[in-house]
């Protein structure tokens, strides 16, 4: 097995394991459980047989069912559809098992392909929270102001980076002399501070990660 598909499955399924063990929430995310049954099982079965000279199961069957590319891939998705921002600068994309794994991916895993397309995908779902912010905004627009929205940033993200139109920018209402230029320039670096929570493993619902939670860093060493 290739060693950073086999690194991978280790820390996922070390992570699950853990989980287990400390008695955690039972709703654990469809990636953390699939590694933990699938990618554990396959990386014992494949070391197993590739000492007694049988080819490799990533080679042999190309990971047909499983693969670390796949994990990538729903990590990914997951960001962009599930990260939310919001007005006090908090940034979440799911419970701390969530961001756990999409830190130690970021750290550890993702080649400079891989984080490119997850920056990506972390782009385009800030651009899609200032078009909800936006949106929030025009169905009340004498109430709604901007500054009020779940994340006035995201919106002027989306502002800077044209994903709202010039005619949608001149219908909003701002107040307190605000304006669309003020709300895209306070945008300006955003995204890089979106990335460096993820990569920090900070963002995640609630305060304080569970005082139990077993990280994969636990279960591998560089």
């Amino acid at each position: 097995m290739n060693p950073k598909t086999l690194l991978l499955f280790v820390a996922l399924s070390g992570m699950a394991l853990g989980a287990l063990l400390f008695e955690l929430p039972a709703d654990r995310t469809i990636i953390t459980m699939l590694a933990s049954v699938f990618g554990f099982i396959l990386a014992i079965v494949s070391q197993r047989k590739a000492k007694n000279g049988a080819p490799d199961l990533e080679t042999s069957f190309r990971m047909k069912y499983f693969s670390g590319r796949e994990i990538v891939r729903a990590m990914i998705k997951n960001v962009r559809y599930g990260l939310s921002l919001h007005s006090d600068g908090s940034v979440v994309v799911g419970r701390y098992e969530d961001a756990l794994l999409v830190a130690w991916m970021m750290n550890h895993y993702l080649d400079k392909k891989e984080r490119n397309e997850l920056g990506r995908a972390v782009h385009e779902a800030i651009c899609a929270i200032g078009r909800e912010c936006f949106a929030w905004h025009r169905r009340n627009p004498e109430y709604n102001y901007p500054d009020h929205s779940l994340s006035p940033l995201a919106l002027g993200y989306a502002i800077k980076h044209r994903a709202l139109t010039d005619e949608e920018v001149a219908s909003i209402r701002f107040d307190h002399g605000e304006t669309a230029e003020g709300y895209a320039a306070k945008a300006e670096s955003l995204l890089e501070k979106v990335m460096r929570q993820l990569k920090e493993g900070t963002a995640y619902i609630g305060s304080s990660p569970p005082h139990r939670m077993a990280s994969p860093c636990a279960f591998v060493s560089d």
